[in-house]
C-alpha cells in the first residue's frame, strides 16, 4: 500500500492574469473574493473539512496600486486568521515586477531581485503573518534567491515545475528537476543536493492537450481545468509510465481563483465552475485510492514534514 498526500494551492492572483499569454497589467481581486467559502464548499462535497495551503500576493505591484505589499493580508485579515485557526497554510507569493517602458516586466537581475526579496520581506515585520513557505510568481527561481529565501527562514519552495522548458525564459526553466520533493542543491536549485534547511515541494507537472495544443505538454496539475481534460491527464499520466517508485507521494495541485469563476466567456482549458474543480479533486483521489492506496488531503506544510521523515529525497 502506497500513501498519497494531495496539496491544493491557490495562488491569490488577479483575474486574467493566467491564460494562453499572461498579462501582467491585471489588478482585479474579484476571483479571490469569490473564494472566501472555498472550504465551506468543500466540506459539504467532500463531507469533511479539506486542508488548504494560499500563497497570497505580497508584491510591489500590489504596493503600487493600493499603498502597501501587504495589501490582501490587511484588507482580508480576518479570513486568513480564521485560515489559520483552521490549520490552513498561508504562504508568500510576489511577482518580482518593476515598471519599464514597455509596462510590467520581471526583475530578473540576481542583485535587484534579492534586493526586492528583502525589501518586501521587512514589511512582514509588523504583519501577523511570517511567512515560511513561498513560491515565485511565474514560476522562476534562481541559486542565489533560494539560498537567500532559506537565510530569511522560507522552509518549504513550491515554485518548481518539473520538467518545464522555456527557451524564451530559461530561469523558468527546471528540466532536471524530479517530480517529488527535494532538497535543492546550493549551486543548482533545480537539482537535489545534500540535506538543508529548505525543502523544494514542487507543483506537480503531468502531460495534459489542451484542443488548441498538437500533442501533450507538460502543466502543472490543475484541477480547474474541463473534467474530460482532467480525465485524459490522468490517462496520460498512466499510458506514460509515470508510475513510482516510493511508498509515499506529494501531489501539489494550483489553481488561479478567476479559474474557478462562474464567467460568460468560454475557454478551452479551464471551465470557470467550482463544481468542475471539486469534480477533479473527488477524481484524483478515486484514482489514487486504487489497489488500497491510503490518499489524504493535507497543507503543504504537512506534505513537507512527511517527506522528511520518511528521508525520500
Amino acid at each position: 500500500m502506497k500513501r498519497h498526500y494531495i496539496c491544493l494551492t491557490i495562488d491569490t492572483d488577479p483575474d486574467g492574469l493566467s491564460g494562453v499569454t499572461t498579462n501582467r497589467e491585471a489588478i482585479s481581486f474579484e476571483g479571490f473574493g469569490q473564494l472566501l467559502t472555498l472550504s465551506d464548499r468543500l466540506e459539504e462535497f467532500f463531507k469533511n473539512q479539506i486542508p488548504l495551503t494560499w500563497f497570497v500576493r505580497c508584491d510591489s505591484q500590489l504596493e503600487h496600486h493600493f499603498g502597501t505589499p501587504l495589501y490582501l493580508l490587511e484588507k482580508y485579515r480576518p479570513f486568513f486568521e480564521a485560515q489559520q485557526v483552521q490549520k490552513n497554510d498561508i504562504g508568500w507569493h510576489p511577482h518580482l515586477y518593476r515598471q519599464g517602458i514597455n509596462g510590467t516586466e520581471i526583475i530578473t537581475e540576481t542583485a535587484a531581485a534579492a534586493d526586492e526579496l528583502e525589501r518586501l520581506h521587512g514589511f512582514f515585520s509588523g504583519s501577523f503573518f511570517r511567512p515560511v513557505l513561498f513560491r515565485n510568481g511565474e514560476g522562476w527561481m534562481q541559486p542565489a534567491l533560494m539560498n537567500l529565501l532559506e537565510r530569511m527562514g522560507i522552509l518549504v519552495d513550491s515554485s518548481a515545475i518539473p520538467g518545464k522548458t522555456d527557451d524564451a525564459f530559461p530561469l523558468r526553466s527546471w528540466t532536471g528537476s524530479p517530480n517529488h520533493p527535494f532538497y535543492p542543491r546550493i549551486d543548482d536549485h533545480t537539482l537535489p543536493g545534500p540535506e538543508r534547511k529548505i525543502l523544494e515541494v514542487p507543483m506537480t507537472s503531468w502531460m495534459l492537450k489542451a484542443s488548441y495544443d498538437s500533442a501533450p505538454r507538460i502543466r502543472y496539475l490543475n484541477p480547474a481545468v474541463h473534467n474530460e481534460l482532467f480525465e485524459s491527464g490522468l490517462k496520460n499520466m498512466v499510458s506514460a509510465g509515470q508510475d513510482l517508485n516510493h511508498s509515499c507521494y506529494v501531489w501539489v495541485l494550483i489553481f488561479h481563483p478567476d479559474e474557478v469563476m462562474n464567467q460568460k466567456r468560454k475557454d478551452m482549458l479551464y471551465s470557470f465552475s467550482m463544481e468542475d474543480m471539486m469534480m477533479n479533486l473527488h477524481r484524483l483521489k478515486e484514482h489514487l485510492s486504487r489497489n488500497g492506496n491510503e490518499v489524504q488531503f493535507v497543507n503543504l506544510t504537512t506534505a513537507a514534514s512527511a517527506w522528511k521523515e520518511q528521508t525520500f529525497n
